[in-house]
């Protein structure tokens, strides 16, 4: 196989081969966790955002994102803001960290009520 690159200058994601060569992922899974690591830091994706943009579905994208939370690469926090309504953080990583993240945001339900993707 040859491979032919571009040279970008400008609006691209440089990303290290660690999880693009993870046999424990999905392909499906490593395209999307390099999809999501190309946002800049606090953009809104949802699995309904990501299937209305993407070819995948819904089943699919939710797929994808239980699989990167098995294997840490993304950390999903509910809570409580201060209006009342139920907010959800996705913290997205590469490498996965060690242990999870002890900072909950404040109100933070904990994994009794959290749902699952």
């Amino acid at each position: 196989m040859r491979i032919h690159r571009s040279n970008p200058k400008a609006n691209f994601t440089i990303l290290p081969n660690g999880f693009l060569k993870n046999r424990r992922l999905s392909l499906l899974a490593r395209g999307l966790l390099a999809y999501l690591m190309s946002f800049s830091d606090s953009t809104h994706q949802d699995i309904k955002t990501l299937a209305a943009e993407n070819p995948e579905g819904q089943q699919a994208i939710a797929r994808a994102m239980r699989e990167l939370t098995a294997h840490g690469y993304l950390i999903r926090r509910r809570f409580r803001d201060e209006a009342g309504k139920m907010r959800t953080v996705v913290d997205v990583y590469d490498p996965p960290p060690a242990r999870p993240p002890r900072h909950r945001p404040p109100g933070h339900l904990g994994s009794r009520e959290a749902e699952p993707w």
